[in-house]
């Protein structure tokens, strides 16, 4: 199973880009949230992964389909909705 970011930098080493070329394309100033993205530290907001699949011309789907079954893993392991945890997910990032 592939997280986003394995998949994110695959794209990108397949486009022969460098994280320093994307950001800007992605509408950043920096590479620092992109290797944050592929580290798996952060994960995208829906926007950026809809600009993202653009960008490579690829589903949105397939982006983010191993991010949501792991999600649902985590909230029957913690008996808790998928909507809780990104709830919880975006107040920790703010």
């Amino acid at each position: 199973m592939l997280r986003f970011g394995e998949k994110l930098r695959i794209l990108r080493k397949q486009q022969g880009l460098t994280m320093v070329q994307l950001a800007p394309e992605l509408g950043f100033a920096s590479q620092s949230y992109i290797s944050e993205l592929e580290t798996g530290i952060k994960i995208p907001s829906l926007k950026l992964a809809i600009k993202i699949s653009r960008f490579f011309d690829v589903p949105v789907d397939m982006l983010v389909k191993d991010e949501l079954e792991l999600a649902r893993k985590v909230a029957d392991v913690f008996d808790v909705s998928v909507d809780q945890l990104a709830k919880d997910e975006l107040e920790l990032d703010e």
